[in-house]
């Protein structure tokens, strides 16, 4: 699967922008309310020689005529800069809030909805950015899954894969690297720098961890994992082919019985 992050970056990028230019083209009712107030203000200050009246008193009485056209002017000239700050700071606001949505809306889409993982976007997105030349993936799938799905129902399936998450958490921050959720019972560990010996370490205590009771509301149930590994000097190239290689393994291991 070829993650779409530069053509999603570059069409929310377009939209941001095609929403920004709709804001400033259009004319809102306040707006129209702006230039018909000072369209009455001005009509009203002509009419009644106001303009004169104000000049005359700056002028400490010294007659002098003002053109009315350039007052009128002059009143426009103050509700447009009035209405082009107003407009500005709208604008402001609206990109404010539109960065945040997108934002938002591109955390969502890169998190698993029942575990909070990060999901199979998110982890093949950390391989392609990936800046370590050596990278370890481990794909976790449960053993019995299905079993407690069949026995127990969904809510308990759910339990079981928010505990293994919570499980799977603790190891990596104890050993690092990076986990998520491929989806249905099957997840994803990548080690940066890896070894033999920091695959087998952590492979073990995955196995170790995933296999421990897991309580449930109707009892205990016992689940356990088989883990294939795959390892590549260059992921960010092709990391659909480290996780193609990941998964052939866990199946090799699951059908000896690991």
């Amino acid at each position: 699967m070829t993650t779409p992050s530069f053509i999603e970056k570059s069409y929310q990028l377009c939209l941001g922008r095609t929403r920004a230019k709709q804001t400033m083209s259009k004319i809102s009712i306040e707006d129209i309310f702006a230039l018909v107030v000072a369209a009455t203000i001005t009509i009203i200050c002509v009419e009644h020689g106001w303009f004169d009246i104000v000049c005359m008193t700056l002028r400490h009485g010294e007659k002098y005529q003002l053109d009315e056209f350039a007052g009128a002017g002059l009143v426009f000239l103050l509700a447009a800069l009035v209405m082009f700050v107003r407009r500005e700071w709208q604008l402001r606001t609206f990109l404010g809030q539109s960065a945040v949505r997108e934002q938002a809306a591109h955390n969502a889409a890169r998190r698993d909805y029942l575990t909070g993982l990060p999901n199979r976007l998110a982890l093949m997105e950390r391989l392609q950015s990936s800046q370590e030349t050596k990278v370890a993936f481990l794909l976790v799938d449960l053993d019995r899954f299905k079993t407690v799905n069949d026995s127990y129902g969904h809510a308990a399936g759910d339990t079981v894969l928010k505990t293994v998450s919570e499980r799977l958490l603790k190891v990596c921050a104890d050993t690092g690297g990076f986990v998520g959720r491929l989806g249905g019972d099957e997840f994803g560990f990548i080690i940066p720098l890896w070894s033999d010996e920091i695959i087998a370490s952590i492979t073990d205590r995955i196995i170790g961890s995933l296999s421990q009771p897991i309580q449930l509301v109707m009892g205990d149930v016992e689940i356990g994992a088989s883990v294939g590994r795959a390892t590549s000097t260059n992921a960010k190239a092709d990391p659909d082919s480290l996780l193609q290689r990941a998964d052939a393994a866990m199946y090799r291991n699951k059908i000896r019985g690991r």
